[in-house]
């Protein structure tokens, strides 16, 4: 009996291709694919490990299996397709360092946050990276990043004296007051970058309501930007967080354009006190003699609110956290921070930052603990090969800080400033191993001003304050953009004696 097509109705030949389809992507596909050789937990479910991934805090899911697999492995998301998740340092030498350009950042990411941050450093592709990174470099070199220690001393002391305010309502009833940490703290933050990005007095930590303020928290704070937004389908719905962050974006281009048409007209030289966008406005190509038009110095200044902003405030917040649980070391720093304060009459200078020794390595704890991006998602863009696996073309690789992998640190979730003594002395690989700020050329280009900013405040934090955790209150790590503490962190304030 000879089959006859034409006695299908076409719903019938559609709910076919669609089943057909579905068996592919579930079944067959995961075992054509060189990845299938990788190790890696197997699930056959339709959302894959991503029930893993969701359900447990964040990391925790690569370290369980990098400590059943090895360093690299697979693992599926939606419909069975695979990932590569490299937590081993050799692997993310290869990809981030050695042949990273084999890789780039996946085109869903770009494509999420380019309508936010324009054309800049975060959101570029590889060769428009490179050429911006090559022009961009000197505005974060020390000459130019130096002067920037007196915009994070005066607006921190500023800070200080909103929270000694607030100590004083509550000095008959009681001896210390509950802030909101870090939503405070996201606001000093933003000062000190509107500040230092374009030269704009932002007044946030003072007056939260206006216009520019809630613009630029909206659209950088990561409340409504989540893991939902770089889904394909998901960053096309016109939803009403994507219509708060449009209404914001506007706000801000206005006023950052402004600007710009001030400085541009002006002429001015960079100095010591400049901004970054007075840096930028200096900049010329060697070869060519050009410098950023005005579209790229406004996708620069925005891509550094943003990158500078947000994760700044977490890691202030997990830092403080950190110390309120562990009293003897806040103490510690308290001590160290109030010597080199009164040695240089509480004046600080990006020099005396460096005599912070024990501060710096309480900051490389939390950051180790509390990495603000610990995850980082690649796209290989050539068949590629990694300790003896085959990476296809197109597959996404996630790099996976070790920042919590015993493997590498003997008691991971234990706070142990010290152990940076021993790391530093022994480990030459610890550069690899320690990634707060990713490695190779696509790395974080402000990092020494995120460091400097934040010994900065937490110096002079502890030396007015001594914090406490609010107790009864559990708090969880939470991976929107970056990874924050949930719920918004409070802590106890107390005036340091």
């Amino acid at each position: 009996m000879i089959f006859d097509i034409s006695n299908l109705s076409w719903s019938s030949i559609v709910i076919t291709g669609v089943i057909t389809w579905f068996i592919y992507l579930q079944f067959i596909r995961r075992f054509l694919t060189p990845l299938r050789k990788l190790p890696g937990p197997e699930t056959w479910s339709l959302t894959g490990n991503l029930g893993e991934i969701i359900r447990e805090p964040p990391v925790d899911p690569y370290i369980k299996w990098a400590n059943k697999y090895g360093g690299i492995l697979r693992y599926s998301r939606l419909f069975g397709k695979y990932r590569v998740a490299a937590i081993d340092p050799d692997a993310i030498k290869h990809i981030l360092v050695t042949h990273s350009s084999r890789y780039s950042k996946p085109k869903g990411f770009i494509t999420t946050l380019r309508p936010l941050l324009g054309n800049g450093l975060f959101t570029a592709g590889d060769k428009d990276h490179s050429q911006q990174r090559k022009l961009i470099n000197p505005a974060f070199k020390y000459a130019k990043l130096k002067g920037m220690v007196s915009v994070f001393e005066s607006y921190t002391k500023e800070f200080i004296q909103f929270w000694q305010y607030k100590l004083e309502e509550t000095k008959n009833s009681q001896t210390y007051t509950e802030v909101q940490a870090q939503d405070d703290l996201t606001r000093l933050t933003l000062d000190i970058i509107c500040r230092c990005a374009f030269g704009y007095e932002c007044n946030a930590v003072l007056n939260p309501d206006d216009e520019i303020t809630k613009s630029l928290q909206s659209m950088f704070s990561g409340s409504d930007l989540s893991w939902k937004d770089l889904l394909p389908l998901y960053s096309y719905l016109p939803t009403k967080a994507k219509k708060r962050r449009q209404q914001a974006l506007t706000t801000i281009k206005n006023k950052v354009n402004e600007v710009i048409d001030i400085k541009m007209s002006q002429n001015t030289n960079a100095d010591s006190d400049s901004s970054l966008l007075d840096i930028l406005l200096s900049l010329r190509d060697q070869k060519t003699g050009q410098g950023l038009t005005k579209e790229g110095l406004y996708d620069q200044v925005v891509t550094f609110m943003f990158a500078g902003h947000e994760t700044t405030s977490v890691c202030l917040s997990w830092t403080l956290y950190v110390l309120a649980q562990h009293q003897e070391i806040q103490s510690k720093v308290r001590d160290e921070a109030r010597k080199v304060l009164k040695e240089h009459n509480y004046q600080l200078t990006w020099d005396t930052l460096d005599e912070f020794v024990y501060l710096n390595k309480v900051l490389k704890e939390s950051l180790r603990l509390y990495s603000p991006a610990p995850l980082s998602a690649r796209e290989c863009v050539q068949d590629d090969e990694i300790k003896g696996y085959v990476i296809p073309k197109g597959t996404v690789v996630m790099i996976v800080t070790p920042h919590r992998w015993e493997k590498y640190y003997g008691d991971p979730l234990e706070f142990k400033p010290d152990r940076w003594d021993a790391i530093e002395a022994d480990d030459k690989n610890s550069n690899y191993t320690y990634i707060p700020f990713l490695i190779g050329p696509r790395n974080c280009i402000g990092s020494k001003f995120a460091l400097s900013e934040m010994k900065c405040v937490l110096a002079l934090l502890l030396d007015s304050f001594v914090f406490d955790v609010v107790p009864n209150i559990e708090v969880k790590r939470r991976l929107r953009i970056t990874m924050k503490p949930n719920p918004n962190l409070k802590l106890r304030i107390s005036v340091a004696k």
